[in-house]
This record gives structure tokens, C-alpha cells and sequence, in this order.
């Protein structure tokens, strides 16, 4: 008898001290196999978690760099094919048609560079960056003597997939140089 009481007391100190070093955060189990699928449960959270992470930080970049490659007089609404191309790692830049297709949603960054050269009938240049069909970014160029002008122009935008980028010239009749002309985007 006493042997029996001494093991219950045994027992329920056990317990009182199983419980007060449990953590009050983590579900009660009350078996060997509810503790595994609540332990299998978390590390299959833990795992798709991680995976989303890697994919996010590990995809593909997206870059690319390129000129027009012969001079031009501009017409009104003209989107600027910038042939040469540099850089296209991503497949977003498509040298046929001048415009820039967004691979993958993301922040992008564009620059853009155009040269100019102004004349009587033509005294100001204004180039737009679009981004599917709505204009985000004017560069002005404004001349009364027949010079050589520089525009140049660097803008963030958000896109999602298939959205487009493309530079337009919007009064016709300024004479682009070629070879001074570049567009180029990254994405963040």
C-alpha cells in the first residue's frame, strides 16, 4: 500500500512539473501520432515556405540594353524599334517592334536616351515612355537653331506579366540619331 501511494505521488509530481515546462504556445497532444502529424504538419509549412522564399530570391534576371541603329525623321506617334540589340536576358526586348514585354511581375527600372536634331519646321521633341498604351514619362526637347539635342530619362514601374513598355515620339519631324539613342530596364 504505502508502495502504491508513493508511486502516485510519484506521478502527479511528474505531471505538475510535464505541464509547467510544457510551452503554453504549442498544441496539447494526446498521443504519439497526434504529436507526429502536428509535427509533420509544421515542417510541411516550415518546407513550402522556404521553397516560396528561394523562388522569389532565385528568379531568372530580367535585363536588357539597345540602340536604334540608323537615324530617322520621327512621325507623330511613332514607338521608336530600337534593333540593336545589346542585352536581352529575360526575352522581354523585342527588337522588331521596339516594345518591351514584362516576363515576370516585378519593379522595373528604364532609361532612356534620345538625340535630336532640331530644325525650323520641327523646334521641340517630346518623346513618351508608355506602359501599356497610357504615358508615364515626357521628355521634352525644346531648340530654335538648328542643333543637336539630348533628352534622357530614368522611371520605375510596377508590372505584371505581358504588360508593355514602349517610347514614342509625339510631334513628327525631329531627325533621331541612331547611334545616340538607347533604351534599356532591369528588373529589381
Amino acid at each position: 500500500m504505502y508502495l502504491c501511494k508513493r508511486v502516485r505521488e510519484l506521478f502527479v509530481i511528474f505531471l505538475v512539473i510535464e505541464s509547467s515546462l510544457c510551452d503554453v504556445n504549442e498544441p496539447r497532444c494526446y498521443s504519439w501520432f497526434d504529436y507526429e502529424e502536428k509535427m509533420l504538419g509544421k515542417i510541411v509549412k516550415t518546407d513550402s515556405k522556404m521553397e516560396e522564399i528561394l523562388e522569389s530570391k532565385l528568379q531568372a534576371p530580367v535585363a536588357f540594353f539597345a540602340r536604334v541603329s540608323s537615324a530617322f525623321t520621327s512621325s507623330i506617334s511613332q514607338t521608336l524599334v530600337f534593333e540593336d540589340v545589346f542585352t536581352d536576358v529575360g526575352g522581354g526586348c523585342n527588337p522588331g517592334t521596339g516594345v518591351f514585354n514584362a516576363p515576370v511581375d516585378s519593379l522595373y527600372v528604364f532609361s532612356i536616351t534620345v538625340m535630336v536634331q532640331m530644325s525650323s519646321s520641327a523646334a521641340t521633341a517630346l518623346f513618351v515612355l508608355k506602359k501599356n498604351d497610357d504615358a508615364v514619362m515626357w521628355l521634352y526637347v525644346n531648340e530654335n537653331d538648328i542643333v543637336t539635342e539630348a533628352a534622357s530619362g530614368t522611371g520605375l514601374l510596377p508590372l505584371k506579366v505581358g504588360d508593355t513598355v514602349r517610347v514614342t515620339s509625339d510631334p513628327s519631324g525631329g531627325h533621331i540619331y541612331g547611334s545616340y539613342t538607347f533604351f534599356s530596364g532591369f528588373k529589381l
